[in-house]
């Protein structure tokens, strides 16, 4: 059964429903040891752990393929944007030679997992934003050179995903399943009343109401918010184009490990870095579906399990083939550079 994170708290300290003052008083003590956790940026070269980092790491061939491909497609579409604007959206575990740009619903909670245990930190994973937290556990360094010099020593890694199963486990995660978050719960009120065209009884969206927003809110992104953090809009990330996030034509990846076979790629970078003792390639986030099963194995009934892939066009099937090729514009260079089809939606 789901339960919102505030009864967790609740729960993890044992306090009786209703005495309202210890709970806000609970969340404040929480809120000032997730702000001690925080780490100041280095400002001096840090020599690597000498016994787990990621300094001899060495591709697969099938991980020379996804990495030819991308480059190919980068070297196609033309100039590249500056590194220092992409500083904010990687995680540097530094100690480690591991640089990573999370991508929502393709493993993240599942590397951020990763992270948190590098981090040592003793606080519950139920405190607060983990993403954020974790964020703000592992900042960038702060001089130029020495950023520059730990890049070039680090393994630097991105989690792809077939641009629209990510938007179908999104639309669950956020826009279907229970949530206590007050962000999505105002935003699903909001694409209904400007969405629903027909008198249903549902009290979230429609996935084909997902796609009518997206599509509407595209548009209106600023051409240099490559991020997806405009404050203005009501989009997010998780909702748009990793290219826009993590900037694959930019930042020199040594490894692009697809979702698909991220258990095998993540068992070998864990190795490679000798990290095995330390980190785990086991999903962290295995259940944001409507069915409450694996992502890549839902069941619909009690005989038949359904991979992503196949819910995804089923979800799809919601959708005009206009609406399909225009969010295909909108998501082309994600298909384009990590080699995704859309052509079996395109069939339906």
């Amino acid at each position: 059964m789901w339960i919102p994170q505030w009864k967790k708290l609740k729960r993890e300290k044992g306090i009786i429903k209703g005495k309202k003052g210890e709970f806000q008083k609970f969340k404040e003590e929480t809120r000032k040891l997730i702000e001690a956790e925080k780490r100041e940026a280095i400002e001096t070269y840090v020599p690597p752990d000498p016994q787990h980092n990621c300094m001899n790491f060495t591709r697969t061939p099938e991980q020379d393929k996804v990495l030819e491909n991308l480059r190919r497609q980068c070297e196609r579409i033309g100039p590249k944007f500056d590194l220092e604007s992409i500083k904010v959206s990687l995680r540097w575990a530094i100690n480690e030679r591991l640089v990573y740009c999370p991508v929502h619903k393709a493993a993240s909670t599942t590397w951020v997992m990763n992270y948190y245990k590098l981090s040592g930190s003793k606080l519950r994973t139920t405190w607060g934003n983990l993403h954020t937290r974790i964020r703000a556990m592992f900042p960038q360094p702060t001089n130029a050179d020495v950023r520059k010099k730990i890049y070039d020593e680090s393994v630097k890694f991105l989690i792809v995903r077939h641009p629209f199963e990510r938007l179908v486990s999104a639309y669950r995660n956020k826009l279907y399943n229970p949530t206590g978050n007050p962000k999505y719960l105002e935003l699903r009120k909001n694409i209904i009343d400007k969405y629903r065209t027909t008198d249903i009884e549902q009290d979230t969206p429609t996935f084909r109401e997902m796609v009518a927003f997206i599509l509407d809110q595209m548009p209106k992104l600023r051409r240099d918010n490559h991020d997806g953090e405009n404050k203005k809009l009501p989009i997010d990330s998780h909702f748009l184009p990793l290219s826009r996030q993590c900037k694959p034509c930019t930042v020199n990846y040594d490894l692009v490990s697809k979702f698909e076979t991220i258990n095998e790629d993540s068992e070998y970078l864990i190795n490679s870095c000798n990290l095995q003792d330390k980190l785990s390639i086991k999903r962290a986030n295995p259940s944001d579906s409507i069915s409450n099963k694996k992502d890549d194995e839902i069941t619909t009934n009690a005989t038949a399990p359904q991979k992503s892939s196949d819910l995804a066009l089923e979800m799809f099937k919601e959708v005009t083939k206009y609406e399909i090729e225009k969010l295909y514009q909108y998501f082309r260079l994600d298909f384009e550079l990590f080699d995704y089809s859309v052509q079996d939606y395109l069939n339906l």
